[in-house]
């Protein structure tokens, strides 16, 4: 759930409000959808994973590892777009890498990667260290490598997940 919007899956849907580019893979770019609606492009119709910041959304899609689109809002490169030049993305980009799992916070997302998930990347709002972390850093809509696990921690590991700050 983001901010006044929504989406499920496997079988991608969202709703609600369009605003900032939310809905625009789903034909809508004003207004607003009570009713659940499908990707105009079938090719990420079916998710592994999915991911809602405030404005944008991620997801994960075909075999694992799945390749990662986002969409929405990107005033601080968080769809993986360099801000300066959209600061919405209507049409979903894809982001490097592939990834298993996905979290989103307000204006950053976050992906596992590399075998058995082990390698952490983020990109977006990086203020408060969200991505590098050291607080005051510069948004970055290139995925940056946090850390990557042991294959160990990288097995008991079941679910990631953000809070709008980190």
């Amino acid at each position: 759930v983001g901010t006044g919007f929504a989406c499920s899956g496997p079988e991608l849907r969202c709703w609600g409000w369009a605003g900032q580019s939310r809905l625009a893979p789903f034909g809508l770019t004003t207004g607003s959808s009570p009713t659940p609606l499908p990707p105009t492009d079938p090719t990420f119709a079916n998710v592994n994973a999915l991911a809602l910041g405030r404005a944008h959304a991620c997801a994960a899609y075909g075999a694992a590892p799945a390749h990662v689109v986002c969409w929405g809002d990107n005033a601080k490169g968080q769809v993986g777009v360099d801000p300066a030049s959209q600061t919405e993305v209507q049409v979903p980009v894809e982001v490097g890498p592939d990834a298993q799992l996905l979290a989103a916070g307000d204006s950053h997302t976050c992906a596992a990667a590399g075998t058995g998930g082990r390698d952490i990347y983020c990109w977006g709002d990086d203020a408060r260290g969200q991505v590098r972390g050291v607080a005051g850093g510069t948004p970055t809509a290139t995925p940056f490598l946090v850390r990557s696990m042991s294959e160990d921690v990288a097995e008991d590991r079941k679910s990631t997940r953000l809070n709008s700050s980190h």
